[in-house]
């Protein structure tokens, strides 16, 4: 949440974006568990209208893949 328009950093007043994201993990043991998932972001109210007129994406989809390794 912004208090107020900084036009240079492209961040409008208010709540600026939401995110969603969604994972698939295989866990081979408590240690060791890759994932796969898709990731969605989308710009909300003064931070919207910011980017659009920079010409600029409102929403962005992305995938991600890791691991979750731990000792």
């Amino acid at each position: 949440v912004a208090f107020s328009d900084v036009e240079e950093w492209g961040v409008g007043t208010g709540i600026n974006n939401i995110g969603l994201g969604l994972r698939l993990r295989y866990q081979f043991s408590r240690e060791f568990a890759p994932y796969v998932g898709v990731s969605y972001t989308r710009y909300l109210g003064n931070t919207k209208d910011l980017r659009e007129r920079e010409g600029e994406d409102v929403e962005s989809s992305s995938f991600v893949a890791g691991v979750r390794w731990w000792f």
